[in-house]
């Protein structure tokens, strides 16, 4: 076993990300390790781990912010994760190996949360009437996320039997999303896993009015719903690109497929539905992370409540007119005078 003041960075990592393989899932473990392997064993991967300083890591997350000639600058949000895995496997050499760490509470990346796009009524509008006019399982798992608000690889990995046939509900249990293959060939693969959060467990009850068009379409309960077989589905890499093609068709600029959640959480704020239950809905933990990050209302929903305030306000109460009384000018003598 090395000296706690010879542990490298590089070992640490390798220790830590072995300790955390048993418990956490195959897609954190990736992006956990591309981070290593890209930002952070490059810089401090031979650098003993009580040797890396405070002065070091600031350094480290201005040159990522700004980028150099060889590297372009990478989000906040994405510095942001860098720096977490950093001070994650610090502490863990700390906390487990008795190492001597830097105090890097102090470093830290200002994320501005990015106002994110929500279709407008009449976006809405135009995006269904084209999905109705266009049947196919693709285009009703469109309509079906735009109205329950699922994630995309939750609508990838659903199957017929995870909708209820008499009573219409989507429960769901799988995610699907493509992950990295470090060391194998190919280099990504598909998985489709349990959420990584126990809320996104849930069961959404569907409006009646996609019950029809559900009935209609409806295949054998192991058939993917996406493509109705059995043996083959359409990931989310590839509901995108379809995503894309049906938005130029219907001349909606400046979506992605995550702004149907977007849209659905909105919505459903506009029409009066309570938090909680549009929290459990969308699969979250708590209903700050609805409000701060999905709810956007429109300055028509704003204008409408602010009108509520009418109520408040007695009508005999106005006068005739509003002209203002004539104001009187104070007259200053000058000192002469």
């Amino acid at each position: 076993m090395k000296s706690t003041e010879l542990l490298t960075f590089g070992d640490a990592a390798s220790e830590w990300l072995a300790g955390l393989r048993p418990e956490l899932k195959e897609s954190s473990l990736a992006r956990y390790r591309n981070i290593l392997k890209i930002h952070l064993l490059p810089e401090f991967r031979d650098t003993p781990v009580s040797g890396i300083t405070r002065e070091q890591v600031n350094d480290c997350r201005i040159r990522l912010l700004s980028g150099n000639e060889d590297n372009a600058a990478l989000a906040p949000a994405t510095v942001s994760a860098i720096l977490s895995v950093l001070k994650r496997v610090l502490r863990y050499a700390g906390n487990e190996k008795g190492c001597r760490i830097a105090d890097l509470s102090s470093v830290t990346v200002r994320r501005n949360v990015p106002r994110l796009r929500v279709l407008t009524g009449e976006e809405q509008f135009r995006l269904t009437r084209h999905l109705c006019a266009n049947p196919s399982l693709p285009n009703l798992g469109i309509l079906l996320t735009l109205y329950t608000g699922l994630r995309i690889g939750e609508l990838c990995a659903l199957r017929w039997e995870d909708i209820a046939p008499d009573s219409p509900s989507i429960q769901v249990r799988m995610t699907m999303q493509r992950v990295q293959t470090p060391e194998q060939s190919p280099r990504t693969r598909v998985i489709v896993t349990a959420p990584k959060s126990p809320c996104s467990v849930r069961v959404i009850p569907v409006p009646d009015f996609l019950k029809p068009m559900l009935l209609a379409a409806r295949r054998e309960p192991d058939c993917y719903f996406l493509t109705g077989t059995s043996d083959s589905f359409l990931e989310p890499r590839t509901m995108q690109n379809h995503f894309r093609r049906i938005l130029a068709d219907c001349s909606i600029e400046g979506a992605v497929f995550h702004t149907l959640r977007h849209t659905f959480a909105t919505r459903c704020i506009e029409q009066g539905f309570d938090l909680k239950t549009l929290s459990e809905i969308l699969g979250h933990s708590d209903i700050g992370i609805t409000m701060n990050r999905y709810v956007h209302p429109s300055m028509t929903f704003k204008r409408e409540n602010m009108n509520k305030l009418a109520s408040l306000f007695e009508g005999n109460l106005l006068p005739e007119s509003f002209e203002p009384s004539p104001t009187r000018r104070k007259t200053v003598k000058s000192p002469e005078s």
